[in-house]
């Protein structure tokens, strides 16, 4: 398989194929340790949710959505020990489950959390339980102690450089924060806070037991949260609520329409996750059928769109790559995927000023070996070797025993010795 194969194949992959682990990742942080401020903290909580939003497949864009989720938030937020935080809560485009409680009081959940609830209050509960974490530790658990230890570095190094870096601390941290595992106790801690946090906002308390209990009985619930925030009987019991209404009785207390939309697109995301399944087993016709359902089912979903675009680009079908990989970025313009996507395709076609357009946003929204030796092509291609250079060398360092790392080291040899 040539170079630029294995760089197409690999956008088949939903987590980043250079992600090394935790204890690799605890080993190339900082050992400095200056103390934090609270615009510090706050300037690097920030930075790492948008990381981290890259990593669980972009933002999902629906304003009612994230300003219903905001509004419940903030409001318990108010009330917790970290009330000097500005909170805030954005949903990724993920369809498995998850939630992730980052740096400053920036909580992640998942499109794919949020359609399997099935009330406000139990909504309100998984919130509180998020920010219970955020009380229990202002870092997000022991895993990342030494973030405050590295900020330093991350806050007086250029944005730009940051931007250029697989390796920034910002990068490091979201990818730390995604495998985040917490144990029974650290659980059993949020719990509690979170119910002190719903009594002193107001709000109804038995929605926690509801929320587990709905997990319990929930497989995708159950074994999406099982890596993060595993659900437990002993969580449950630990509450002391005795009896929870059933699942689903919402008392009127039921969740806007965007949730029901959310709801709607399961069927179209299975499909999708079945196309993929077909296209990693050499199915090419059948997964693109199967994709084309998929975004009928599903209409206006860039996620899915941008998976059937690099389908066809895949299959050597550029036209009807370029006309759904545009889409896709039309619709969500800001997912590092889609726009190295697109920025392939405009290489292959030696369109170099598109190309370079396309994969300078990919690196801006996340840096990774793949994005940047294409970013190194296309500047190849426009004749500025001296930012080639730059770039084929960033590669290197992030992973040299890679095929990738290995295609950059050949490039800088060869573009090195000729100078």
């Amino acid at each position: 398989m040539t170079l630029k194969k294995t760089i197409l194949y690999l956008f088949m992959v939903p987590l980043l194929l250079w992600f090394s682990g935790c204890a690799t990742l605890v080993q190339k942080l900082p050992t400095a340790s200056p103390q934090l401020t609270l615009d510090q903290e706050i300037a690097l909580g920030q930075a790492v949710r948008l990381r981290t939003t890259q990593l669980l497949g972009g933002p999902y864009l629906d304003e009612e959505l994230e300003a219903y989720l905001n509004r419940w938030g903030r409001k318990l937020g108010q009330v917790s020990a970290r009330a000097d935080l500005p909170y805030q809560f954005a949903v990724a485009d993920r369809s498995e489950p998850g939630l992730f409680v980052l740096p400053a009081g920036q909580i992640v959940v998942t499109r794919g959390l949020l359609s399997e609830l099935q009330s406000r209050d139990e909504l309100i509960a998984l919130l509180a339980h998020a920010i219970g974490h955020v009380d229990e530790d202002p870092f997000a658990g022991r895993a990342t102690r030494s973030l405050a230890a590295a900020s330093h570095e991350f806050l007086t190094s250029s944005p730009k450089g940051r931007q250029e870096n697989p390796e920034a601390l910002d990068v490091l941290l979201a990818k730390m924060l995604e495998k985040r595992e917490y144990e029974l106790d650290e659980e059993l801690t949020a719990d509690r806070i979170a119910l002190e946090l719903l009594a002193k906002a107001g709000l109804a308390k038995d929605g926690l037991a509801v929320m587990l209990s709905h997990c319990l009985d929930n497989h995708t619930l159950k074994m999406g949260l099982a890596e993060n925030h595993p659900c437990s009987v002993g969580r449950l019991d630990a509450l002391g609520l005795g009896s929870v209404a059933p699942v689903g009785d919402s008392t009127g207390q039921s969740l806007p329409a965007s949730f029901g939309r959310l709801k709607s697109l399961q069927t179209g995301y299975g499909l999708l996750v079945q196309a993929q399944t077909l296209e990693a087993e050499g199915k090419e016709l059948q997964a693109i059928a199967t994709y084309l359902q998929a975004a009928t089912v599903a209409a206006d979903e860039p996620r899915i769109l941008g998976a059937l675009g690099m389908a066809y680009l895949r299959a050597g079908q550029l036209q009807s790559a370029r006309l759904h990989l545009q889409k896709a970025v039309g619709l969500q313009p800001d997912y590092y995927r889609t726009r190295m996507g697109l920025g392939y395709l405009y290489l292959q076609l030696n369109r170099f000023i598109e190309a370079d357009s396309e994969l300078t946003k990919s690196v801006e929204l996340l840096p990774v070996p793949e994005n940047l030796y294409l970013l190194a092509e296309t500047r190849e291609g426009l004749g500025d070797n001296n930012k080639a250079i730059t770039l084929y060398r960033r590669v290197f360092e992030a992973d040299r025993r890679s095929k990738l790392g290995r295609a950059a080291a050949s490039r800088l040899e060869e573009m090195e010795g000729d100078k």
